[in-house]
């Protein structure tokens, strides 16, 4: 073989390794989200990159929504809901490894108003509010107000004035645009906002714990295990805690006795 041929055969050697280094470098870890977590989770993803070989990236949306997608064959790695019934949701169907699943961090419900709002009549004096949560069927803020709402006795009050919206960030927006009197949220999405102001906490009792849990997918990624680690490190959780969210260990205890609510 002559000296051409030997160039030829080491530069398409370095070339398929190239290739093939830069095709596995390239397959994203794909973190499926609940809406409430876009921004700690875009933290979290910066964070991980950092100091591991991989691009990743998070796509948001309701955790219902993404439970459809995830049982539909889509190509998530990491699963992170907002409420532990999702995930029951997906392990039912196979679609996590079940010892995998960990629950990440927990939150608060607030009722929110928009920053110039007079608050000098009480919210219970005032009438005719119009009340946007969550879609109280599917969306976990939703699920978490209707819950608290009936059993602070507020349910029966705004009953007929409330407003459904899609997940946690449009509640938000809801509010921003001053288009409804109170919106109930995650505490945390009240602190993205410098529109909005908590004009009320519900107290831990009123709801089911507010846990999100995690989960690999059974689509197998090289990297799955170290990122749902690092949800759990110490770095990861100091994300949490400097985007709002609460340590578990500070909140009741998951059980599986869900809050008994009046109907």
């Amino acid at each position: 073989m002559g000296r051409a041929a030997c160039n030829a055969v080491v530069i398409s050697i370095l070339l398929v390794s190239f290739l093939v280094s830069t095709w596995v470098r390239a397959e994203t870890l794909n973190i499926y989200a609940a809406a409430s977590l876009t921004d700690v989770v875009d933290d979290l993803i910066i964070a991980f990159e950092d100091t591991n070989d991989v691009d990743a990236q998070g796509i948001y949306a309701s955790s219902a929504a993404l439970v459809r997608q995830i049982n539909a064959g889509a190509p998530a790695h990491i699963f992170i809901s907002a409420h532990p019934a999702w995930m029951d949701d997906v392990e039912a169907a196979n679609a996590i490894v079940p010892a995998s699943r960990q629950i990440v961090a927990a939150n608060r419900l607030v009722t929110i108003a928009h920053q110039d709002k007079d608050m000098s009549v009480p919210i219970s004096a005032q009438k005719d509010m119009r009340v946007v949560i969550g879609e109280p069927t599917s969306i976990p803020v939703g699920i978490y107000a209707l819950q608290a709402m009936k059993t602070m006795g507020d349910y029966a009050h705004v009953k007929d004035n409330l407003i459904f919206a899609d997940n946690a960030r449009a509640v938000l927006t809801w509010i921003e645009r001053s288009e409804a009197d109170f919106g109930i949220v995650y505490a945390t999405d009240a602190l993205i906002s410098d529109q909005v102001k908590v004009v009320a906490t519900f107290p831990d009792h009123a709801h089911d714990p507010i846990f999100y849990p995690a989960a690999k997918t059974i689509v197998s990624h090289a990297q799955s295990d170290a990122f749902l680690s690092f949800l759990s490190s110490a770095q990861g959780q100091t994300i949490f805690t400097k985007h709002g969210f609460a340590p578990v260990s500070d909140h009741p205890p998951l059980t599986d006795e869900p809050l008994s609510v009046p109907q």
